[in-house]
C-alpha cells in the first residue's frame, strides 16, 4: 500500500463514510481493492513471494514410489536414474515431485490411469462457504502428488481456485485472466476445443482453465440463448462434457463451480463422472444441500440423454469440529439417514487447512522452511486428508467399468 493508497483509506472516517452513496462506495473499493489483494496474498506468502513445492527426503521419496530406501540408493549407483540435484543443509537427498515421477516411471509404479480419457469430477454445491473450492484445490494436489496427470477447470467467476495457483503460459507468468482465456467460450460454443485454454501450474502435473469475473457473461449469454430457443432444440448443457471428452493428457478432470445452481453448474453436473457435494455438518448447510440435490434432480430429469452414462454421488461432510456435539450429531443424523451416499470420511477442519486456502502452500506443497511443529501438522492433516481422497479413489476404481 503506497502513501497515497494510506491516505485516501485513513481519510475514510464514519462522518466521511456516511455521506458516500453506493456507486461510490463501490468505486473506493475497486480502487483500493488491488492493492489490498495483494497486501493480503503477501501475508501469506512463503519466504521467496511465489509457491513452491516441497522436497521429499529419501524416506518420503522411497514410499512415495513404492520400494525400499536401499532399492532407491543402489538403482541411483547403479545409474539408471541420476541422483537428486538438490540436498539439504546436512547433505542429504531431497527429491522434488517430477524426479519421483522420473522414478515410478522406470520401477513401473506410476498409477493406473482410470480410463483412455481423463476421469471427471465435479465439486458442486450452491451455497457458499461449504468449503468446494478448498476441496478440488487439495484434490488436485493428492492427485498430482499420487502421479496423476491433472486439469482443473475453474467454473467460479470468483477465480479463487485460479488464485490459489501460480498461474504460467508458455512460461510466462499470468497476472490477468481475460474471457477468451477462460472456459466462457466452451460454454457459449465460441470454441470446442480446451486446450486452447490450458494454462500451467507451480505443480508439474498440474494444469487449469482459468477463471476470472468475465465467466458471468457466459452464465448471460446462455440464459438468454436458452430462453429463446428451449432445452431441447439447445443442448447447451453438453458443452462442457463434449470438451472434456477430447482431452487424452489428463488422468482427471476436477470441476469447480461456481456457489451457485446455475446453467455452468449443470454442465458441470452432465460433465461429471463423480459427483462430490461439500457441505458442512450445519443446519442451513445440510438443508441447502437437500434443496440442491431436489432441484438438480429436477433439471436431469428434464435433460434428454442424461442417464446414458452411469454416474456417481456422494456427500462429502467438511468443516466437521470434533469437540462440537452439535456438528457430531447432525453428522450421525445425516448417516442414519443417507447412509453410504456419505463418504465414511470427513475433510478436517485445521489451521493447516485453512491456512493453504488463505493463499499459504498448502500441507502438500509444504515448505522444507517451515518450523518442526508447522511440518508437524502438515503431516498430520495430509494423512486426514489422504483417507478422504483415498476413498474417493476408490469409488473411482468401483465405477471404472462404467465409463464411456
Amino acid at each position: 500500500m503506497n502513501k497515497q493508497q494510506e491516505a485516501a483509506a485513513a481519510m475514510l472516517t464514519p462522518d466521511v463514510v456516511s455521506k458516500l452513496d453506493v456507486q461510490e462506495s463501490l468505486e473506493i473499493v475497486a480502487t483500493l481493492g488491488d492493492s489490498f489483494i495483494s497486501t493480503l496474498r503477501e501475508l501469506h506468502a512463503p519466504p521467496i513471494g511465489l509457491k513452491t513445492l516441497r522436497r521429499y527426503r529419501i524416506q518420503e521419496a522411497a514410499r512415495e514410489v513404492g520400494r525400499s530406501v536401499s532399492w532407491l540408493r543402489s538403482q541411483e549407483s547403479e545409474g539408471n536414474f541420476p541422483a537428486p540435484a538438490d540436498r539439504s543443509a546436512g547433505g542429504r537427498r531431497m527429491y522434488t515431485l517430477e524426479e519421483i515421477n522420473a522414478i515410478r516411471a522406470y520401477a513401473g509404479t506410476l498409477p493406473k490411469t482410470p480410463a483412455r480419457r481423463p476421469y471427471v469430477l465435479g465439486f458442486v454445491n450452491f451455497k457458499g462457504g461449504s468449503s468446494k473450492t478448498t476441496c478440488t484445490y487439495l484434490a488436485s494436489h493428492f492427485l498430482a502428488s499420487r502421479g496423476y496427470r491433472v486439469l482443473l477447470v475453474d467454473l467460479d467467476p470468483q477465480g479463487s481456485l485460479t488464485a490459489s495457483f501460480e498461474v504460467s503460459r508458455n512460461g510466462e507468468p499470468v497476472r490477468g485472466i481475460d474471457w477468451e482465456q477462460t472456459i466462457g467460450p466452451i460454454l457459449t460454443g465460441e470454441i470446442d476445443d480446451p486446450l486452447t485454454l490450458v494454462h500451467q501450474t507451480h505443480w508439474p502435473t498440474i494444469d487449469i482453465i482459468p477463471a476470472s469475473v468475465d465467466v458471468y457473461d457466459a452464465e448471460m449469454l446462455l440464459a438468454v440463448e436458452t430462453a429463446r430457443t428451449g432445452i431441447q432444440d439447445n443442448p447447451f448443457w453438453r458443452r462442457l462434457d463434449t470438451a472434456m471428452r477430447r482431452l487424452d493428457q489428463y488422468d482427471f478432470v476436477l470441476l469447480d463451480s461456481a456457489p451457485a445452481l446455475n446453467l455452468a453448474a449443470i454442465n458441470a453436473v452432465v460433465a461429471s463422472d463423480g459427483l462430490v457435494i461439500p457441505v458442512p455438518p450445519r443446519n442451513l448447510d445440510l438443508e441447502a444441500a437437500v434443496k440442491f440435490a431436489k432441484v438438480v434432480h429436477a433439471w436431469t430429469e428434464r435433460l434428454p440423454g442424461f442417464n446414458d452414462r452411469k454416474r456417481w454421488l456422494r456427500l462429502l461432510l467438511t468443516q466437521l469440529q470434533k469437540g462440537s456435539l452439535s456438528d457430531q450429531t447432525h453428522a450421525l443424523l445425516a448417516s442414519r439417514f443417507f447412509g453410504s451416499l456419505i463418504f465414511n470420511n470427513h475433510f478436517p477442519m485445521s489451521e493447516a487447512v485453512r491456512r493453504g486456502s488463505a493463499g499459504a502452500p498448502s500441507c502438500y506443497e509444504g515448505s522444507n522452511q517451515v518450523d518442526r511443529s508447522q511440518a508437524e501438522a502438515n503431516r498430520r492433516v495430509r494423512e486426514a486428508l489422504d483417507e478422504v481422497f483415498e476413498e474417493m479413489l476408490g469409488m473411482i476404481d468401483l465405477k471404472r467399468g462404467t465409463k464411456a
